[in-house]
């Protein structure tokens, strides 16, 4: 696969979720998808969730149009990391681990 799309990773701020969600996500990406490069699409007034994206090698690629719902409308950046598995290693540092193996100690 060229690339794998990241559809809704939503989290309560606790514990490192995300990190830990993004961490396995990086992980199926490059071994059961064969691909180094994760897409995601994030609402723009979703400043925690843009500033983990950055964090972990995301960058804004272009910006969407708005998208209308029940609740209002919103505009949205669609992010991309070019290398999961330095995504991932980072990832790991953060959460103390060297090993993949150790997910099911974090999940």
């Amino acid at each position: 696969a060229d690339s794998c799309y990241l559809d809704k990773l939503y989290v309560l701020p606790k514990r490192n979720a995300g990190t830990r969600l993004l961490a396995s996500c990086f992980d199926v990406a490059h071994k059961i998808f064969h691909t180094n490069e994760m897409i995601l699409e994030v609402w723009e007034s979703n400043a925690k969730a843009i500033k983990l994206y950055k964090h972990y090698l995301f960058v804004p690629t272009e910006k969407m149009t708005e998208r209308h719902f029940q609740s209002g409308s919103y505009k949205s950046y669609v992010m991309k990391c070019d290398n999961c598995v330095a995504a991932l290693r980072i990832a790991m540092r953060f959460l103390g681990t060297t090993s993949t193996l150790a997910w099911n100690e974090y999940i």
